[in-house]
């Protein structure tokens, strides 16, 4: 903001830049003569303006009086309006954070409070299995049997093991309440699923490099309603050309050191309805949520990732794309060693984000980070607030980044640090449409922009407030280049 004014800008393109290239402006709206093309006699006739003599342009704003531009945003389901001195914005949940949920629970976005990821717990011995198809082998075990039953479920096996014994591929291994260990790789084609997530259990016998891992397999697995606990290692790695599994009410609870909690590799494909993930570990540790790589996709829903030291969810690899539609992704901290970026959400490498209906809420370095040719990002109904710098690293809530393009409309980015939304390096651009960016906070010391344009990176903005700003509204350096119409800045 400068001098508390207020700037407003309409159907005006803004072209900044430095350097010996930018033109000398002359009075009275000249431009000075290029002393290459005509030598030091030669003019130029200053331009015609008829609203000169009044001294002020005819500025035609419908929406000047109301103080912001209409910010088309129709809010989601459950979603709350949001004005931010006159910019109406949403957003996803009652206040600023969402509760803290138990185990196997979460509070999405659009929620009124926490809720079980996936079924709820019932009072049975076995969850329910009359969806199953009638000519799906059923594997049953209950942690609580007395013996070394047939797998049935009057008389179900003792231990997952002994479960796994019995199955074949197309099987359905249905758990009990109480803890089970794996102690081999997982056999193809056998699905998965729990009493409820908050009170079943699957554990890691032994070491492991994952504590379930899938391959290419045969037939549709799935994995339901189960807490997968590691240490070390992914919970839950799927890997190959042709692997494909449903993930639906589940609960990954990680600690130590892990590549990620979900990682998805070479081709695989993975559908995701329900998932929470959370990482325990005291301190900084190198880990992730969910990795997908290797030109493998995952797309998902009701996906809750908190607490990470690292990324949330990060695609990284041409032909890899990650969606994600109503989620929650928070807490991300600062990588071991910090030398190494984190971020909420991060593609790269050629890779494809599309977040729909998701809040990223006080992670580390930067909300959401795209970068490199090729990479691609598609944001929607979006909050990202509170993402805080560390020693060292220049932090955005949004980041687009070395050649990286994105768009993104109907956005809210409020009380981050550094920057609000930058993009930086020749051909990185991002597209935004009916956006709120507020709140921006500067360090001691430093400079801060609500948006900000980087060596050669294009901002293209309409209907877009950035309004109470530390420092600059609007900022676009060595070559940057910014587009704006119905646009408020101060």
């Amino acid at each position: 903001m400068l001098d508390g004014r207020w700037f407003y800008v309409a159907l005006l393109a803004l072209g900044f830049g430095c350097g010996d290239d930018a033109p000398a402006v002359m009075d009275g709206g000249g431009v000075a003569p290029d002393a290459g093309s005509g030598g030091p006699d030669a003019s130029v006739e200053a331009p015609r303006i008829p609203w000169l003599a009044e001294g002020t342009p005819p500025i035609d704003l419908p929406w000047l009086d109301a103080g912001a531009p209409p910010i088309d945003w129709t809010c989601p389901t459950g979603w709350r309006e949001a004005s931010f001195e006159g910019a109406q914005a949403c957003e996803p949940f009652a206040g600023e954070e969402p509760d803290r949920c138990a185990a196997g629970e979460a509070q999405l976005p659009g929620s009124a409070g926490c809720a079980p990821i996936g079924r709820a717990c019932g009072d049975g011995r076995f969850p329910a299995t009359d969806d199953v198809p009638a000519e799906t082998p059923i594997v049953y075990v209950d942690a609580a049997a007395t013996g070394d039953g047939e797998g049935s479920r009057e008389d179900p096996a003792r231990t997952l093991a002994d479960g796994l014994d019995l199955a074949t591929s197309g099987t359905l291994v249905v758990l009990g309440a109480g803890s089970y260990a794996v102690d081999r790789a997982w056999p193809d084609g056998v699905s998965l699923r729990g009493l409820c997530a908050s009170r079943t259990d699957v554990v890691a016998e032994g070491a492991r490099d994952a504590v379930l891992g899938l391959g290419a397999g045969t037939g549709v697995r799935a994995i339901e309603d189960v807490t997968i606990v590691s240490a070390g290692s992914p919970a839950l790695r799927v890997s190959g050309a042709g692997a494909r599994v449903e993930l639906r009410g589940l609960a990954l609870r990680s600690s130590g050191t892990l590549p990620a909690a979900l990682r998805v590799q070479d081709g695989a494909e993975v559908l995701v309805d329900g998932l929470v993930a959370a990482h325990v570990a005291a301190g900084s540790a190198d880990a992730f949520g969910i990795a997908v790589e290797g030109g493998a996709s995952l797309e998902g829903q009701r996906v809750s990732l908190d607490g990470f030291a690292g990324i949330g969810l990060s695609v990284a690899g041409a032909g890899s794309a990650a969606s994600l539609t109503r989620g929650i992704i928070r807490r991300t901290a600062e990588r071991s060693p910090a030398s190494a970026l984190g971020s909420g959400a991060q593609a790269r490498e050629g890779a494809t984000l599309v977040l729909r209906e998701v809040a990223l809420l006080g992670n580390v370095e930067t909300g959401i980070a795209a970068s490199g040719a090729g990479t691609t990002a598609t944001l929607e109904d979006l909050v990202v607030r509170g993402t805080q710098g560390t020693e060292g690293f220049y932090s955005a809530g949004i980041g687009i980044l070395l050649g990286a393009q994105a768009t993104a409309a109907r956005v809210l980015v409020a009380g981050n640090t550094d920057t609000g939304i930058a993009t930086d390096s020749a051909a990185a651009s991002l597209t935004l449409r009916d956006a709120v960016v507020t709140g921006t906070q500067a360090r001691d010391g430093t400079s801060s922009a609500g948006l900000f344009a980087l060596r050669t990176a294009t901002l293209d903005l309409e209907r877009v407030a950035a309004i109470r700003n530390a420092t600059n509204a609007i900022a676009a350096t060595e070559g940057g280049n910014v587009t704006a119409r119905d646009v408020v800045a101060g």
